[in-house]
C-alpha cells in the first residue's frame, strides 16, 4: 500500500468515485459508498458510472450527484478514442464540484483501454488526492494505492473495505442497504401467497446480454437440474426469473420443466424486482447481476461461475448462504475468461456437480437454522 497525505475527512467537501461495470458491479460498489458517506459527513459524493449504475444507484441514500457516461462504460478503444468518447471525457470536470478534494478509482482493470479510462477521467477531474485499487500497477497515478492480487480469495466487497480502510474508515464487510418500496412488497407477498407453504426455487438462466453466450450455462442442464431438484423435493416449486428481452430464453426453460415453472412477473424496476426475489427460499443462477441481488436479500444462492474471477466476484465469506460453482474444484482462474467456444468452460460444469452444490447449501440453510 502506497499512500501520501491522506485528507483529515473534516476538511474533505468532495468526494468521486469512478466505476464501469454491469449491475452487479454497481451493487457491490454501494457498501463502499455507504462506508465513505459515514465517513465524509459534510461531503458530496458523486459517482461517475455507466448507464447500468442508473437506476441501483440513483436509489442509493450515500450518492448526491450521478454523473452517466455512456459512451465512456462501453468496452474496447473506441470507448477511449471516439469523438463521441472524447467529448464525454471533457464533461467529466465540468460536472465534478471543484476543487475536488478525493477521487477514487473503483474500476476493475484488465484491458490497456480499460486502464486508460480511469487516468484520463483523473487527470481531467485534477483531484487534490485519489486513491484506487493498484491492479498491476495500474493505478500508479494515485496517491493512495492498494495492491489487489486477483489470486487471494477476497470478495470485492471486502476490497473496496481495504481501501476504504486506508482512508480511516472503520469499515467492515456488509451487504448494501436496498430499500424497496412497499408497493412493490405487497405486490409479491399476493403473487406468492398461493405458494406460502412450499420451497419456493427460483432459476435464472440468462446473463448480461452483450456476454450471455459466454455466461449462460445451457438452458437444458438448468431443465435437467429442475427435474433433479423435483425427484427430491416433489413440493417445490420452481420460478423462473430474467428481463423482458429474455422471455423467449424463459419460455424455452419453462416448456422443459415439468411440472410447469411459473416465471415471475417482469418488473420496471430494479428494486421491484429484489421485493420478488426477496419471497424465495432458494436462487440458482449464473454469475449475473440477478445472483448478487439475491445474496444482498438474504436469499440462499448457487451461482454458476465456471471460470473467470471467483476470487473476487464468488468468494462471499462462509457465514453467508452461498456456493459458487466452478471448475477446479473452486479454484476458477482469476482475470478474465480466455476466448474460446466456451471461454468460461461453462459445458465442462455438470448437472451432478450443480446439484451437489444445491444439497451443500441446503445443508447451509438447514445448519443455519438449527
Amino acid at each position: 500500500m502506497t499512500k501520501r497525505l491522506i485528507p483529515n475527512p473534516e476538511n474533505v467537501r468532495s468526494v468521486a468515485v469512478l466505476r464501469f461495470g454491469g449491475l452487479g458491479d454497481y451493487l457491490l460498489l454501494m457498501p463502499l459508498l455507504e462506508d465513505l458517506r459515514a465517513y465524509y459527513k459534510n461531503s458530496v459524493i458523486t459517482v461517475i458510472a455507466g448507464p447500468s449504475g442508473a437506476e441501483l444507484l440513483g436509489t442509493c441514500p450515500a450518492v448526491d450527484k450521478l454523473v452517466i457516461l455512456p459512451q465512456i462504460s462501453k468496452q474496447g478503444w473506441e470507448s477511449v478514442l471516439s469523438p463521441a468518447a472524447v467529448a464525454e471525457l471533457f464533461r467529466i470536470s465540468r460536472n465534478l464540484p471543484y476543487p475536488l478534494d478525493i477521487f477514487i478509482d473503483a474500476v476493475s482493470k484488465y484491458s490497456l483501454a480499460g486502464s486508460m479510462k480511469p487516468l484520463l477521467c483523473r487527470l481531467l477531474a485534477n483531484p487534490r488526492f485519489s486513491a484506487g485499487l493498484d491492479y498491476r500497477r495500474r493505478a500508479f497515478l494515485c496517491n493512495l494505492r492498494i495492491p489487489e492480487d486477483r489470486h487471494k480469495h477476497k470478495h470485492l466487497i471486502e476490497r473496496y473495505a481495504e481501501l476504504a480502510r486506508a482512508l480511516g474508515c472503520d469499515a467492515k464487510f456488509h451487504l448494501p442497504e436496498l430499500p424497496l418500496p412497499q408497493e412493490a412488497l405487497s405486490a409479491a407477498k399476493d403473487f406468492f401467497a398461493p405458494h406460502q407453504r412450499v420451497p419456493k426455487i427460483g432459476m435464472h438462466p440468462g446473463a448480461n446480454a452483450k456476454f450471455l453466450q459466454d455466461r449462460a450455462w445451457p438452458v437444458e442442464r438448468f431443465a435437467s437440474l429442475a427435474e433433479r431438484i423435483m425427484q427430491k423435493m416433489p413440493n417445490a416449486k420452481i420460478f423462473l426469473t430474467g428481463a423482458r428481452h429474455e422471455e423467449s430464453l424463459l419460455a424455452d426453460l419453462a416448456r422443459r420443466i415439468s411440472p410447469c415453472p411459473l416465471i415471475l412477473p417482469f418488473q420496471e424496476s430494479i428494486l421491484s424486482f429484489v421485493a420478488y426475489l426477496r419471497s424465495l427460499d432458494f436462487y440458482i443462477s449464473n454469475d449475473t447481476g440477478p445472483m448478487h441481488l439475491a445474496v444482498a436479500s438474504g436469499v440462499p444462492t448457487l451461482g454458476i461461475f465456471g471460470h473467470a474471477d471467483f476470487e473476487t466476484y464468488g468468494s462471499y465469506p462462509a457465514d453467508l448462504p452461498f456456493v459458487g460453482v466452478t471448475l477446479c474444484k473452486n479454484e476458477a482462474k482469476p482475470g478474465p475468461a480466455p476466448r474460446g467456444s466456451d471461454p468460461r468452460g461453462l459445458l465442462e460444469i455438470s448437472v451432478e456437480e450443480v446439484y451437489g452444490a444445491f444439497e451443500k447449501l441446503r445443508g447451509m440453510r438447514k445448519g443455519a437454522a438449527a
